[in-house]
């Protein structure tokens, strides 16, 4: 071989190994910003029914004027009023609450009670639970007790037929997120709160979330996500076939696509299809309700008033704004336990409770973002 093809092939396998250097940096820190700045664009300024938040789902938040109306931490029948309004008054289609109950409060044990008794006869509601996370930067967690995880295994309306030949690692949980026994006793319908799967699922260093966890495995066997639960609970499926690459309904009409990276994790997340902000909201992408404006709206029901009550920026709350609708009801606040937001490709601090209707809001649509494979990328 003479000098000058000695110098090509030299040349070229620097120029190989330069090029799989910067693909594979900029797979990983490039490519997401850049998927990121053309999904949030081209939707932000898209008009089709695709990229909008279904008018279906709205939201009750315990936003900044809930807390700073009434003050914080509120006893707990305002949660059986809110609940009790919409599945009785206004007729919602199903409620979710985006939080998990885990500690009394000692100076409100009616009110409790009171709460506990209602969610007995919730037929609607849809609660939430958690798990504990370990490793580092977990904080200390108290978990249910073991002798109560039959008791719990009986409050879900979704069952996984898994047919998965190998056990996921769960060594990032350490148990259920430590719930009121009077709650979890009086629960009929549980789904996880967890947005993303602690092990397989995390977000970058950029920080922005971008997947979701549809279930999630922990004592030999697989929990669905809130929104799952909800989707359930409103089409009445509550038969699941996983195998390693899909999850899919019993009759075939919602079928959840996992992505090569969540397949090779062992994990069932899934990139979300995006909405567009809610005219312009710095955290929804679907019409979000002040929890302080429909308990206001309550109590003057209650005593006998027109059923309608006029908001701050002066729009009018009735109960025909929920009647058939899918309610999350979930916080996005200041106060350090009620602050749940995330960035998002679409939200510098895009609300927990919207992610969770995004998440169920794919489901009815049956879509979701797919991540382009590499020869796609490598051009």
């Amino acid at each position: 071989m003479d000098i000058n093809k000695q110098i090509k092939l030299f040349l070229i396998t620097i120029f190989l190994f330069l090029a799989g250097i910067i693909f594979s940096l900029s797979n990983e820190f490039v490519e997401p910003g850049v998927s990121d700045f053309f999904m949030s664009n081209l939707i932000k300024k898209s008009e089709k029914q695709k990229d909008i938040g279904s008018d279906d789902i709205v939201l009750v938040v315990i936003d900044e004027e809930s807390i700073y109306r009434d003050r914080w931490p509120w006893a707990r029948n305002k949660y059986s009023e809110i609940f009790n309004f919409l599945e009785n008054n206004a007729k919602s289609k199903v409620v979710l609450f985006d939080a998990v109950v885990t500690s009394p409060d000692p100076d409100r044990d009616k009110a409790d009670n009171i709460f506990y008794d209602y969610i007995k006869t919730a037929d609607k509601l849809i609660l939430g639970f958690d798990l504990c996370k370990s490793g580092k930067g977990a904080g200390p967690c108290q978990v249910v007790q073991k002798s109560e995880y039959p008791t719990f295994n009986k409050k879900f309306n979704v069952n996984i037929i898994n047919k998965r030949k190998y056990t996921p690692n769960t060594d990032s949980y350490t148990g259920f997120m430590y719930m009121q026994p009077p709650f979890m006793k009086s629960a009929k319908i549980f789904g996880n709160v967890i947005v993303m799967d602690s092990d397989a699922d995390k977000i970058r260093n950029d920080k922005i979330l971008r997947t979701y966890s549809n279930i999630v495995y922990f004592n030999d066997r697989y929990y669905p996500s809130l929104a799952l639960a909800g989707y359930a609970k409103i089409t009445g499926n509550q038969d699941y076939i996983l195998t390693k690459n899909v999850l899919t309904s019993k009759d075939n009409k919602l079928k959840i696509k996992f992505p090569k990276s969540a397949v090779k994790a062992q994990s069932s997340y899934t990139y979300l299809k995006w909405y567009k902000p809610y005219e312009n909201s710095p955290y929804y992408t679907h019409k979000a309700y002040s929890a302080y404006d429909v308990l206001k709206l309550i109590e003057k029901i209650k005593n006998g008033g027109e059923p309608v009550w006029e908001s701050a920026n002066g729009e009018k709350i009735t109960p025909d704004l929920f009647k058939d609708k899918i309610v999350f009801v979930g916080a996005n606040a200041s106060a350090q336990s009620l602050d749940d937001k995330f960035g998002s490709p679409i939200l510098i601090n895009h609300a927990g409770v919207d992610i969770q209707a995004t998440a169920l809001n794919n489901y009815i649509n049956n879509n979701t973002t797919y991540k382009a494979d590499i020869l796609l990328n490598i051009i």
